[in-house]
């Protein structure tokens, strides 16, 4: 995945990310969930929120963030 501002910040989200995958495939939910929550609070990148969102669960709240990228990347927001 390449985010748009390619920044650290936007790097650390990713690390997130995908740590929070790699804990899920290895049963354990807890450190995933600690990743994906913070990913949700503290990215930027609606993309990856809505990526984020999607792995807990939070099928609305993922849904907005995909609208809003989607939005952003139109230059619609």
């Amino acid at each position: 995945i390449q985010d748009s501002t390619n920044s650290e910040e936007c790097r650390m989200q990713l690390y997130h990310l995908y740590r929070g995958r790699a804990y899920a495939c290895h049963g354990k939910y807890a450190e995933a969930e600690k990743d994906f929550q913070c990913v949700t609070k503290h990215s930027n990148e609606h993309f990856l929120k809505g990526c984020a969102h999607n792995e807990l669960g939070e099928h609305a709240e993922a849904h907005k963030a995909f609208s809003s990228s989607l939005e952003h990347w139109r230059g619609e927001g």
